[in-house]
Formats: C-alpha cells, structure tokens, sequence
C-alpha cells in the first residue's frame, strides 16, 4: 500500500512541475508577444510623426508666413514658399533656431531627429538636428521638392 501511495506522490510532483513548465513557457512566451506589439506601435507612432512633420514643412510656409523674419514670434516652422518649394532664407532661419524650440514647434518634442536636404545628385544642401545614432532604430522619410530652381530630396530621420 505505501509503495502505490509513492509512486501516487511522485505522478502528483511530475504533473505539477510539468504544469508550472507550461505556465511559466505561456508567461514569458505572452511578454514576448507584448514587448513586440509594443514596440510596432512606436514604430508607427513615430512614422505617423515623420509623415505628418514632413508634410508640414514641405508644404506650409509656416505661421505666420513670414516667420524667419522673427523666430521668436513664430507659431509653426514651414519650409515652402508654395507647396513644395522651399525657401532658402527658411532654411537659414531654421539653422538659426535652437534644437528644442524647433522640435517643440514642430510637434515632435518626444523623439529626436535629423533633416536633411539634398541635391537630386546628392550634394548635400542642409542639415539640421541630431546626429543619427549607431544603436537605434530609424525611420527615414523622404520627398522631392524644389528648392532654388532645382529639384531637391528633403529627408526627415526620427528615433526615440
């Protein structure tokens, strides 16, 4: 009788630590999936901001429009003269502006960034922000616009 009562102990052990395997693979199989979910959504968020950021400045003239002749005073930093055009005295206020302030302008002020504009043969004609990290995720966006009677790449480069 005691032998079958052991061997009744020993099934009740093995089934429970089987049972608390499984838990334990189910938890941390249920944090995996989590952290990854997690992690697609500020990806989006910060894709949705790089698009809506860009857009703004290729398309807008800012507010008010004539905000680089008075930083201080502006409202929204926009880059354009006309949709898709933008200003070079834009360009030279923005490089005036302090980092904070623009990305507070802008909306942003909860990721970093970096924007860039290019010749269409890759001369680079401004850049602004910070330095791309090395350990980070980025999301790059690009569009044309025209920029002193040539056709430019405006580059936008957002990461937490």
């Amino acid at each position: 009788m005691s032998r079958k009562s052991q061997i009744t102990v020993l099934d009740l052990f093995i089934s429970f630590g089987m049972a608390s395997l499984l838990v334990v693979f189910i938890v941390l199989g249920w944090n995996s999936y989590t952290n990854l979910l997690a992690r697609g959504q500020r990806e989006k968020f910060i894709e949705l901001q790089a698009m809506q950021t860009l857009d703004l400045l290729i398309k807008s003239p800012g507010e008010p429009v004539d905000w680089e002749k008075n930083i201080a005073s502006s409202e929204v930093f926009g880059l354009a003269m006309s949709d898709r055009n933008i200003s070079q005295k834009k360009l030279d206020a923005l490089s005036l502006s302090s980092y904070n302030q623009t990305s507070r302008m802008l909306g942003i002020d909860l990721v970093d960034f970096q924007l860039l504009v290019r010749h269409m043969n890759g001369t680079e004609l401004f850049r602004y922000g910070k330095a791309l990290p090395a350990n980070k995720p980025v999301i790059t966006l690009q569009r044309l616009a025209g920029h002193q009677n040539t056709t430019a790449t405006v580059e936008i480069a957002m990461w937490e």
